[in-house]
């Protein structure tokens, strides 16, 4: 099998574990884009009627397999608001970063703004791909057995941003019981440099009132002093 053919198949696979992480509730365009894939293939030529019977088995036992529950965070509002960026002062984050998965986030600081709070963070290192993946690693590595070790990497990689950017998924309160929302966000990284940035806006602006504003994703929860 061509090495093009198997990245191909193993992405349409591990697209359709990806929705079922997500908890999709209709998989079955996912299914049918991956039946289809294989079914093209199989006409072009490029895959025996063997071949594609196994790709077609695979397809059939990741559907088949249960879904596993997974932690949910706060939808981000799809309409932030207009940006008004009032400075009024920085804030430093905790000395020590948290474990994440077998990875460690760091809360660098926090940007106290006359609309909101923007939190800058770091994960470094990024989480292992077994942590992120699970069970799913061993598929995709199954289903790019025989590509170039380079290629698999590469798929691995794939994977685990698109779950790694589900779990991050930041909520804030403080000491006064205040209830932040999340307007918006963004990160990046590089597989070169083994981690991930990014910034997370919480709305309200801080309150004057409040003494520590608490900053909590996935199991880790940061407490930094307002005072």
């Amino acid at each position: 099998m061509d090495a093009k053919v198997q990245e191909t198949l193993a992405s349409a696979l591990q697209h359709v574990r990806e929705m079922k992480a997500q908890r999709v509730a209709d998989l079955r365009p996912y299914i049918a884009y991956a039946a289809g894939v294989i079914a093209g293939l199989e006409d072009a030529g490029n895959l025996t009627a063997r071949e594609a019977g196994e790709w077609k088995k695979k397809l059939d036992e990741t559907t088949a397999e249960p879904t596993k529950r997974t932690r949910r965070g706060p939808k981000p509002n799809s309409r932030p608001p207009q940006p008004n960026l009032g400075f009024i002062k920085l804030v430093p984050g905790p000395r020590d970063p948290e474990p994440f998965l077998d990875g460690f986030m760091r809360i660098v600081a926090l940007e106290l703004l006359q609309d909101r709070v923007r939190v800058y963070w770091n994960l470094y290192p990024l989480p292992s791909h077994l942590a992120v993946l699970g069970d799913d690693l061993g598929k995709l590595d199954r289903d790019t057995e025989g590509l170039a070790e380079e290629d698999r990497e590469h798929q691995r990689f794939v994977a685990r941003t698109h779950r790694l950017h589900r779990l991050i998924q930041f909520t804030a309160s403080d000491d006064l019981g205040t209830k932040y929302r999340h307007s918006r966000g963004g990160s990046s990284g590089s597989i070169e440099r083994g981690e991930e940035s990014g910034i997370a806006d919480f709305q309200p602006p801080a309150r004057n009132e409040a003494k520590v504003f608490i900053v909590k994703v996935h199991d880790a929860t940061f407490t930094i002093s307002l005072t």
